[in-house]
């Protein structure tokens, strides 16, 4: 993920971003996708919704509401 949104500013700003966070939501399928990743690494399931908040949060002061929108979109 860090290197799509790290490619994302050279892709043209906020929407690079978008598109980014756009091909993320395709590849990672949500909440329930990265639930199974955590388990897979021995974390509990709660721990996925307290990261998609964090993850969430550093969006949104970075990339601005509306990314932060798309990724929450994303992560549902």
């Amino acid at each position: 993920m860090a290197s799509l949104l790290g490619a994302a500013p050279a892709a043209g700003g906020a929407i690079g971003t978008a598109g980014a966070l756009s091909a993320l939501a395709g590849s990672a399928g949500g909440l329930a996708s990265a639930a199974s990743a955590f388990s897979k690494l021995g974390l509990k399931p709660e721990m996925v919704a307290k990261a998609a908040q964090v993850l969430t949060s550093f969006v949104t002061k970075s990339g601005g509401a509306s990314i932060g929108s798309l990724l929450a979109g994303a992560l549902k």
